[in-house]
């Protein structure tokens, strides 16, 4: 098979981890990011037609680690970041 890239966010420094989900319940598949060295957490919303825009969750910590859940059964998906210096857990509530 042949592919076609297609460069999400060309300037996130040591991205570490990836997981596709519905982040906004629109229908089509986001994708939410942690990377190591820019120190930070993102999701990027897919527009349908091949673009995404990227939305700054958090950079207190050297991000290393990244699931997508409801953690408190609100109906939307919330991330947990794991820290790979800084030792922590950090959980991203979803506000509406």
């Amino acid at each position: 098979p042949e592919w076609d890239r297609h460069d999400i966010d060309p300037w996130i420094q040591e991205p570490h981890c990836l997981v596709a989900v519905d982040m906004d319940g629109d229908g089509d598949v986001d994708a939410a990011t942690c990377a190591f060295g820019s120190q930070e957490a993102a999701w990027y919303e897919n527009n349908g037609k091949g673009l995404f825009l990227k939305h700054h969750v958090g950079s207190e910590q050297e991000a290393y680690d990244i699931r997508a859940v409801d953690m408190n059964g609100d109906g939307d998906i919330d991330l947990l970041v794991a820290g790979r210096g800084s030792r922590n857990v950090v959980w991203y509530e979803h506000i509406r």
